[in-house]
């Protein structure tokens, strides 16, 4: 660091500059470190600057992290009524093969089932296949394709 000599005190050119700050994506993953990061800012504006107005505050946080104003806003709102933060659940509610299959051809393959016990047949998969396959009504060889046991 350079000194000048009247002075104990760097020069201006001494001090290192700020790296430019970089934005959030929009509609980007938004998680518990960044939000603490927020918490943590405004905590220590809070302490620096106790009669600062609280839009003020919000707008110097969102230039300062690079964060939309809104999503600043939402994390200090959330932080003051739990006290905690927390990461949104990320997992994808999916459909089992049950839900995907519509209830019309359910109860046909049903019926194809009882069919076969009706004759005093023993329903095998391969049986049922057959017998489904034969059926054009019935959409399970596109069921069974889209869940992927049927090879195109």
């Amino acid at each position: 660091m350079q000194f000048s000599d009247e002075e104990d005190e760097p020069t201006a050119s001494a001090l290192p500059t700020p790296s430019p700050v970089k934005k959030n994506k929009a509609g980007k993953f938004f998680g518990t470190c960044q939000k603490t990061i927020i918490i943590n800012l405004y905590k220590k504006y809070h302490l620096q600057q106790p009669k600062m107005k609280y839009i003020d505050i919000m707008m110097s946080l969102s230039n300062d992290t690079g964060i939309g104003l809104t999503t600043v806003k939402r994390t200090i709102r959330d932080y003051r009524q739990k006290g905690v933060v927390c990461s949104p659940n990320k997992k994808k509610q999916r459909l089992t093969i049950i839900e995907k299959i519509e209830d019309f051809d359910k109860n046909a393959i049903r019926q194809k089932i009882h069919g076969f016990w009706y004759r005093h047949e023993i329903p095998t998969l391969s049986k049922v296949l057959v017998a489904i396959n034969e059926d054009s009504s019935l959409q399970l060889y596109l069921v069974l394709v889209c869940i992927g046991c049927w090879e195109i």
